[in-house]
């Protein structure tokens, strides 16, 4: 089974580097593969087994006469896999190891022509119990930031807050190396401001390109793995595609953290970028590190929110129709109260202020708040004046920090979140305006569980 299996797609995705220990400095160096091969072809006994010849439109194993400096040859283990049993020693081995170890296994190795060396042997992870959901077909064209069709496996990633776009044409553009280095440290440092899980990358051609850095960010799985997703845009430039890695620079890495992994060809057949979407929205880059302000060319930070008040971005993959699709999805304003209340409750001493229950009444009860509707909180309260003074001073602390979240989500701006009433005994005796709420057979009042009835 072959990934490419046309003559076009095999050369086009064949290896082109490898990297190898320099015995003089000691340091592994990154070389051109098939320069390689032509310049020390008579150091390898077994060359035919690594390179096919492209000769006439056709992928050819070399023969006994074949002229390594003068063939166009491509690098594709054809014969080891095809004329050897070298496969069938792999499959053996790794048979064995899931036999003994009672688990799939993941190995490196290394192999002179003859004998295999085990360099490591861990654990397979595999993503489980994954349930396929449909693309959703009415989603408006104004909020598809991507689409494709092409190698799509199975996931779902909800609540994205946060995008890191690193500009495929000017990250190109950067002249030295340095600039290209400095472009992973921000990435990296990125990694561990932004919110864990809650942001996606996107970038150039090959995340993780070690040798030739200008194919794709220079970054190690360190500097990526609080991502929920790591997208590689292939933009055509000059009628040539960039190779992409399709993640295998971090592949275990990527599957046991869960990390989803998509490739994206805007400009081939049905595949959607609105890059425009990011390119137009405000860039927070200088706002999170402010010591980079100078690459906020090459590097866009933007914020969901900013595109949609109080939204997020939803990525649906569906492997078995081959299609995935990342959208804007609008902000949900009774989740996001719902989940404050909960915060709030777990925060809240009773003892320590006095508070016998609590109870939500209002909109966000009914399940109907709007961008800026209040959380209604009805308290009852048995404690002394000065705890009751102290209640009320830490609930304008929680409401006035809700505000400031809230703008952040919607972009509206309110002097506080939290409208409480505080209800005593006696209240509730005399059916009190607010008391009545408690005491109503029309259950308009919802009790909030405190830390001590948990």
């Amino acid at each position: 089974l072959q990934v490419n299996p046309l003559v076009e797609e095999r050369i086009k995705y064949s290896p082109r580097f490898m990297d190898m220990i320099n015995l003089e400095t000691g340091i592994i160096d990154t070389v051109d593969a098939v320069k390689f091969f032509r310049e020390h072809a008579d150091e390898f006994p077994n060359l035919s087994d690594i390179v096919s010849i492209h000769e006439s439109g056709r992928l050819t194993p070399p023969n006994v006469l074949f002229n390594p400096k003068e063939a166009d040859i491509v690098v594709t283990f054809s014969n080891l896999f095809e004329k050897t049993d070298f496969l069938e020693k792999i499959k053996r081995i790794l048979a064995l190891l899931e036999e003994k170890i009672s688990t799939p296994v993941d190995v490196e190795f290394a192999c002179d022509g003859k004998n295999l060396f085990i360099l490591q042997c861990r654990p397979q992870s595999q993503s489980r119990d994954i349930e396929r959901k449909p693309v959703p077909k009415d989603i408006p064209e104004d909020r598809k930031l991507f689409s494709t069709k092409k190698y799509v496996t199975t996931g779902q990633i909800e609540n994205i807050e946060y995008i890191v776009y690193v500009i495929p044409e000017e990250y190109t553009n950067l002249t030295k190396r340095e600039q290209m280095l400095k472009i992973a440290k921000i990435v990296s440092e990125l990694n561990t401001k932004l919110p864990k899980r809650k942001f996606i990358l996107m970038g150039p051609g090959r995340w993780g390109s070690k040798g030739d850095i200008k194919l794709g960010v220079p970054v190690r799985y360190g500097d990526i793995n609080n991502t929920s997703m790591m997208l590689e845009i292939a933009k055509e430039k000059g009628g040539y595609i960039p190779e992409l890695s399709f993640g295998t620079h971090f592949f275990q890495d990527l599957v046991e953290s869960n990390i989803r992994y998509l490739p994206l060809y805007p400009d081939q057949g049905e595949d959607l970028f609105n890059e425009k979407m990011l390119c137009e929205s405000q860039n927070r880059l200088s706002e999170v590190l402010p010591a980079y302000t100078n690459f906020e060319d090459v590097v866009r930070l933007v914020r969901v929110s900013d595109i949609i008040p109080g939204g997020t971005l939803s990525v649906v993959m569906d492997g078995e129709a081959n299609e995935a699709l990342a959208y804007l999805k609008p902000a949900d304003h009774l989740s996001w109260r719902t989940q404050k209340i909960e915060e709030i409750a777990q925060a809240l001493d009773p003892e320590l202020y006095g508070v016998q229950e609590m109870y939500l009444i209002g909109s966000t009860k009914d399940g109907s708040p709007g961008p800026t509707s209040d959380i209604d909180l009805l308290v009852h309260f048995k404690g002394s004046d000065e705890q009751k003074d102290k209640l009320m001073v830490w609930f304008d602390e929680w409401g006035k920090k809700l505000a400031k979240e809230n703008k952040e989500r919607t972009g509206f701006d309110t002097e506080g979140l939290l409208d409480v009433h505080i209800i005593t005994d006696e209240d509730i005796k005399k059916k009190s305006s607010w008391a009545s709420h408690i005491t109503s057979p029309y259950q308009t009042v919802r009790k909030i569980s405190l830390k001590k009835d948990v």
